[in-house]
């Protein structure tokens, strides 16, 4: 057997649980015995991925209480095994997986705004767009525009208001339950911060249609077809939510024009 076969037998021994995949490979010593060695080794895996499952989600492990907290992460380390040398991604899939194994909905919606935040904090970087972006666009220039989102930036939709618990958790105010109102953000890290801003529906729209890369005016009609705003309400919101929106980071520096759609 190689050495590289040998360390692949520790590995599948660590991940699995059981010393005895690796046992017959490591020397005893007068104290331990290769089985009491290797669990050392097996007990601290897991108690370093759990620590960093639980390092991004502490309003969830608040909300759930600690016997809910510790099972679901338990039971997500036993699933899933660290794929990568940086453990600040080991988390992001937990999110989705309290969303399968996990019967509270609004714990989902918990789940996805803290996981969220914790990626986009780690995504690359991209330059913002600022208002010289635009020189002296008319309308006609400005809606074949396409505008891109940040690199380390989300759209989400909740279906329970877990925004407003993160702020009531954050001052020490959280009440048992979240309300289950729906709830829309932009979350994206800016000037080294992670931003958590709370949309209007046809804002969402507006924006998820950009995201997607839809010019300006295509993604205005696509906010027009949901029937939330009339044509000429949904101007006025624009007016209002574009100079917010360069002016808080919203989009990536870019210099893509596309023609309408």
């Amino acid at each position: 057997m190689t050495y590289t076969n040998m360390l692949e037998k520790v590995q599948d021994s660590i991940i699995s649980g059981d010393a005895g995949v690796a046992a017959p490979l490591v020397r005893p010593n007068p104290r331990l015995s290769a089985s009491a060695l290797l669990g050392i080794y097996i007990e601290g895996y897991r108690i370093r991925l759990s620590q960093a499952v639980r390092s991004d989600y502490p309003c969830l492990a608040h909300y759930l209480g600690e016997e809910r907290m510790n099972g679901l992460v338990a039971a997500y380390v036993k699933k899933t095994p660290s794929c990568s040398y940086n453990l600040d991604h080991y988390p992001f899939a937990f999110r989705r997986f309290v969303a399968q194994a996990c019967e509270d909905e609004a714990a989902h919606a918990l789940a996805e705004l803290e996981g969220v935040m914790a990626e986009v904090f780690m995504l690359p970087e991209s330059a913002p767009m600022d208002f010289e972006s635009f020189g002296s666009l008319d309308a006609e220039s400005l809606g074949r525009m396409s505008f891109a989102l940040r690199s380390a930036g989300m759209l989400i939709r909740l279906a329970y208001d877990a925004e407003a618990y993160l702020q009531a958790y954050k001052k020490g105010e959280a009440e048992k339950d979240i309300q289950k109102r729906p709830a829309h953000l932009y979350l994206y890290r800016h000037d080294n911060e992670v931003k958590r801003q709370q949309l209007e529906i046809a804002e969402y729209q507006v924006l998820s249609a950009l995201g997607h890369g839809e010019s300006f005016s295509a993604a205005i009609e696509t906010a027009l077809a949901s029937h939330i705003y009339a044509a000429a309400a949904l101007a006025e919101k624009i007016r209002s939510w574009l100079p917010k929106w360069i002016g808080q980071g919203f989009f990536a520096h870019t210099e893509r024009v596309k023609k309408s759609v």
